[in-house]
């Protein structure tokens, strides 16, 4: 597989990772929400949408970088060794996936 094409494939990989994360964290509470009696709920709907907006951010920041890494943007590849190196201080998953970023954004991408 061409390395533009191994970028792209990453991000779409990291902007699913990052929905399932929001809703496997906002899940729960969404529950307690619904369900408690008496609890502050000005809290957990804080927290709710403070983590769906980060959510969301992250997800559109992959999505829209896979789509220029499949067209081979310069600009991708920018913002792929940039989003990599932030990764690297997110031991030890972080720094996997962020040095794979780095090396799939460092390879030829062809016509650029």
């Amino acid at each position: 597989m061409e390395p533009h094409l191994k970028t792209a494939q990453a991000h779409r990989f990291l902007a699913i990772g990052y929905l399932s994360l929001s809703i496997f964290i906002v899940a729960p509470l969404w529950v307690v929400s619904r369900t408690s009696n008496g609890i502050d709920l000005s809290r957990i709907i804080f927290a709710e949408t403070v983590v769906l907006t980060a959510g969301c951010i992250f997800v559109a920041l992959h999505l829209v970088v896979a789509f220029g890494a499949k067209r081979k943007k310069s600009w991708a590849r920018t913002m792929t060794n940039l989003i990599g190196v932030v990764m690297l201080f997110a031991f030890p998953i972080g720094t996997v996936i962020g040095g794979y970023l780095i090396w799939t954004g460092a390879e030829k991408w062809g016509d650029v």
